[in-house]
């Protein structure tokens, strides 16, 4: 009996892992020797973006890939492997996605890419050079903390809407040729905590935070550390 039961076990387990199949991708070949993938046709509702597919480096997801491909599945979690550079837009619109982890090599999301969906947190990575208009929006009413590394970014739009974000995480500032930077990119109206680096310059703060925090900052001589909200007053609760 308990070999019985070990043997079905191991059918169930190892077929969770290999449900998903590169068949389930439909691509094209791009002029640089890498493919898009432009649809998927699988049922899974934890999927995995692979490196490779038929043996040829991805390096994007075009524009509604997933959002035209089975309209009435949700997808419960996305990971996306190192190697892909672009997400095109509206490519998981309305999926209902609740975890996203993106590899250290994203550069570009597209705007509307993960609209309408459900995410529980969002961290997103430093390699990202351009996050499009409403890129999340309507996507982050369960969400309370977001992760933002802004080093490399030089085109950034107001990327999420409507949200219930109350914990706001940002690592660097943005480059000095930057492009294009939204207005009150950072401005939650739930918003209670900012952590924030050192010597965030008037151009960016005056345009990307509201009002009230940007003098604040100011006012403490643009320290770097844990900004807290009381009432409608901010609070510096020190370095991190």
């Amino acid at each position: 009996m308990k070999k019985m039961t070990i043997a079905v076990l191991l059918m169930v387990i190892s077929g969770f892992i290999f449900a998903q199949s590169e068949d389930d991708f439909e691509v094209r070949q791009l002029a640089n020797g890498t493919v898009e993938i432009t649809r998927y046709n699988g049922s899974e509702r934890n999927i995995t973006i692979p490196r490779k597919l038929f043996d040829i480096p991805v390096s994007g997801i075009g524009r509604s890939a997933f959002s035209y491909s089975h309209e009435s599945l949700p997808i419960d979690t996305l990971t996306i492997e190192s190697g892909i550079k672009t997400i095109e837009r509206r490519a998981f619109y309305d999926k209902s996605l609740k975890y996203v982890y993106f590899p250290d090599t994203i550069e570009e999301i597209g705007d509307h890419a993960f609209a309408n969906c459900d995410l529980q947190e969002l961290k997103l990575p430093k390699s990202l050079k351009t996050l499009s208009a409403n890129a999340f929006s309507e996507s982050l009413e369960n969400c309370t903390s977001v992760s933002i590394s802004v080093s490399s970014l030089t085109i950034f739009d107001i990327a999420f809407g409507s949200s219930s974000i109350k914990e706001l995480f940002l690592e660097g500032v943005f480059p000095k040729d930057r492009r294009s930077i939204g207005k009150e990119l950072f401005y939650f109206p739930n918003l209670e905590k900012i952590v924030i680096q050192a010597n965030w310059p008037d151009r960016d703060l005056d345009i990307g935070f509201s009002q009230g925090f940007a003098n604040f900052y100011k006012l403490q001589g643009r320290k770097g550390g844990v900004y807290i909200k009381n009432g409608p007053l901010w609070t510096f609760a020190g370095t991190q």
